[in-house]
């Protein structure tokens, strides 16, 4: 289960999300590649002016934790999230869960 389930106020986008997270990890590891390159956008957090998701940082921090969990050499390119407000926030807890930080 994402942590995000629990945080979330639109349960069901954050379970629909994560599963396809989920999803796309299991693809991966019998893929098995020697290295993963993340494109990571900010830009599904909640009042980002670009989009409509309501993801929050406990979210972002399951999606790091869930990443992390494949265990291989990752290169993350940051390519959206426009709330400024929040974009720290959200980067850091993203990071948080993969270096598997409290």
């Amino acid at each position: 289960m994402c942590s995000s389930d629990l945080y979330t106020n639109n349960i069901f986008i954050s379970l629909c999300l994560c599963n396809a997270l989920k999803k796309a990890i299991s693809r991966i590891r019998e893929f098995n590649p020697d290295f993963v390159v993340v494109p990571l956008g900010f830009d599904p957090a909640r009042n980002d002016p670009t989009g409509s998701w309501l993801l929050d940082a406990a979210d972002f921090r399951a999606n790091g934790e869930l990443i992390a969990g494949l265990d291989r050499p990752t290169v993350f390119i940051q390519e959206g999230g426009y709330r400024i407000s929040s974009l720290s926030k959200n980067a850091f807890a993203f990071f948080s869960g993969v270096l598997g930080e409290t």
